[in-house]
């Protein structure tokens, strides 16, 4: 990963890429929730940047629909660990 997260969800899409959405980090010395998506592509071995979520989130919970799209829903969004009802749809 570019981004070292905890707490993130992957889903494999359907064109076997994997997708890396949300998470929190603690490098140490910070630590934050993030907004950032990344695809893994498993052919390659590669990790590259793609379009991030309006809302930072960590524990959400993401689901492959029909059409090809990741529903990324729920999750918390700060330290206070308050569930938030925000959901969010990646299209590759």
């Amino acid at each position: 990963m570019l981004q070292g997260r905890e707490r993130h969800t992957a889903t494999v899409l359907q064109n076997g890429q994997v997708l890396v959405a949300g998470g929190d980090y603690y490098d140490g010395v910070n630590a934050g929730f993030l907004t950032e998506c990344e695809l893994y592509d498993p052919t390659l071995g590669t990790w590259s940047v793609t379009a991030s979520m309006s809302t930072p989130r960590f524990g959400a919970r993401a689901a492959l629909l029909r059409d090809g799209r990741v529903l990324e829903a729920g999750g918390e969004t700060d330290f206070n660990y308050i569930p938030t009802a925000l959901a969010e749809l990646y299209t590759p």
